[in-house]
């Protein structure tokens, strides 16, 4: 079979208009699931990214440094009034840290045992890109319904019932006057 005859093949199956509808309406739901799925990541990462905001910046230090499976592990502490805090297999530190090297990272205080390694960046990325699929997918669905609607008569304009002859006794004279 030549690619030729196949692609004129396809494109007659999906110059078909019910099944283009059928795809279009499936790839608007795959978009909006898609959509949810990175917005709900989204909405993780702003969550993370408010309660890191409120942590207070703080100077760590390495007390001790290794390669363990070619990954740098490190065991860290700092001080918050006093009290010190120790973190062991750290990874993710800024590159060229060796044992009693300081950097700044971020705790939280209401619970100095938390911290962050970096303040992070409000995830725009992920919120742009949810949006975009979702509402690309929600675009792409309502078009295909509307779509449906016309072709079954359900326009905006005409409803069924419009269609539909009403009976009455109403001749369009006034009625006469009870008279007894």
């Amino acid at each position: 079979m030549k690619s030729g005859n196949y692609w004129s093949s396809f494109k007659s199956r999906i110059n078909n208009e019910p099944l283009r509808t059928l795809l279009c309406l499936v790839g608007g739901i795959l978009c909006v699931i898609v959509g949810v799925i990175i917005l709900s990541f989204a909405i993780q990462s702003i969550q993370t990214f408010f309660k890191e905001h409120s942590y207070v910046t703080t100077t760590a230090l390495v007390e001790t440094h290794e390669v363990v499976k070619g990954v740098d592990e490190y065991i860290i502490s700092y001080s918050i009034y006093g009290e010190y805090y120790y973190h062991d297999h750290v990874v993710g530190l800024p590159e060229g840290l060796t044992e009693g090297s300081e950097f700044k990272i971020r705790y939280n205080p209401e619970n100095p045992d938390e911290y962050t390694l970096n303040s992070g960046d409000f995830p725009w990325l992920f919120l742009l890109v949810g949006l975009v699929f979702f509402l690309f997918g929600i675009a792409i669905i309502l078009r295909n319904i509307s779509n449906l609607k016309e072709k079954f008569g359900f326009s905006k304009n005409k409803f069924p019932s419009d269609d539909i002859a009403v009976l009455s006794d109403d001749d369009g004279e006034e009625p006469a006057e009870n008279v007894n």
